[in-house]
């Protein structure tokens, strides 16, 4: 029943060329910003590129379709444009699911090798209220999941591993600030210097030869991200307070929230481990993140993955405990979410209620991995 307002504006779409400004339609950013870098326009031109796009059907007053990609993106997306829209639609999905799959897998092998549960880690991750926006936008949100599953997995074990993770993450650095901040501080107690080294120099790399194929691009997109949505209605924090004091700059609220989510984030887990920080980490990273979209809280599978595994190895009853907070967790989402919001950017509390969710079994139902006092 939920799912029912989401069905109905499916049904309206399903031509072979998109028409909605809802359903389809981050994937019908990147479908038509890549065809449209093909035929020699500039992807980072939001006016030429709105009317290329209205000319394809879609109608520019339902949602603003600019890209803030970075350019490596396109030779991603770029690989669907000689496909129809809905066949490379299903293509983009079945990716994005399979991303999804392998994030939970490492994630769970990561917290308990020993009993790998491939059933409960995918239920897990696909019971997530964001798999909807996933689902029925196209958002590219997976790969940012599969690239803290790479981390969670890689630091301590590969350093390539990783290094793809953190390659991937540029994706949209400005969701992992406090995660970030955190990373930065403790590298050498977590060994995350070297791949975040080869990340950076896996992203120099390729974008150098993405600037050989497409000229310029670089420029573009450096212009683009200089003025970043901050004003959107997206459901982050960030943007509910800019609405709400609308005399104080704009800048100044992310910039607050960032530094405030760093220290936060140092001094709640300086005593932990990598594993045992990500999940609060990931949490403080969605709440302060200067703005956001609904598919982006995707990314919060992994604490509910992590929440899984630590179950696997509780006793019977703390197991149950587990699985019903996460159920309880997740309907309260769903229930509030199509009963009382209207509007996406009044889904900012979504991240704040994963992370009452992870405090509340950390201190009910297990104890969470910790470094040595040092």
């Amino acid at each position: 029943m939920a799912l029912t307002p989401l069905l109905f504006s499916f049904d309206r779409t399903v031509d072979a060329e998109p028409k909605s400004g809802y359903v389809f339609n981050d994937f019908f950013a990147y479908y038509s910003a890549a065809t449209f870098l093909k035929q020699g326009g500039d992807p980072y031109d939001h006016a030429t590129l709105s009317a290329y796009r209205s000319s394809l059907g879609h109608d520019p007053i339902a949602k603003p379709l600019r890209s803030l990609y970075p350019p490596w993106f396109f030779n991603l997306s770029g690989q669907f444009i000689d496909l129809a829209f809905m066949p490379a639609y299903s293509v983009w999905v079945a990716i994005s699911l399979a991303c999804l799959m392998v994030a939970a897998f490492l994630v769970w092998r990561t917290v308990d090798p020993k009993e790998f549960n491939p059933i409960a880690a995918l239920l897990l991750a696909l019971t997530a209220l964001p798999i909807i926006d996933l689902l029925f936008e196209g958002q590219a949100s997976a790969l940012l999941v599969l690239a803290v599953g790479l981390l969670c997995y890689g630091i301590g074990s590969s350093n390539l591993i990783a290094a793809f993770g953190f390659f991937l993450l540029t994706l949209k650095p400005h969701l992992f600030l406090p995660l970030g901040v955190v990373i930065l501080i403790r590298n050498k107690e977590w060994g995350t210097l070297k791949p975040m080294l080869l990340g950076v120099a896996l992203f120099t790399i390729v974008s150098l030869l993405t600037e050989l194929r497409f000229p310029g691009i670089h420029g573009s997109w450096w212009q683009s991200i200089s003025s970043p949505p901050l004003q959107f209605r997206t459901p982050s924090i960030s943007y509910n307070i800019i609405r709400l004091m609308p005399e104080v700059s704009a800048p100044i609220i992310p910039v607050v929230l960032g530094l405030v989510g760093g220290v936060v984030g140092y001094l709640v887990t300086k005593r932990r481990d990598f594993k045992g920080s990500l999940p609060i980490l990931l949490c403080l990273s969605l709440i302060v993140a200067p703005y956001c979209w609904i598919g982006d809280f995707m990314i919060l599978v992994i604490p509910q993955v992590m929440l899984g595994a630590y179950a696997q190895r509780a006793s019977a009853k703390v197991k149950s405990e587990i699985i019903y907070l996460i159920i309880a967790t997740q309907l309260t989402a769903l229930i509030v979410t199509f009963s009382f919001v209207r509007a996406s950017y009044q889904l900012w509390w979504y991240p704040c209620l994963i992370l009452g969710l992870m405090l509340l079994c950390e201190r009910r139902l297990f104890k969470p991995q910790r470094c040595e006092a040092q």
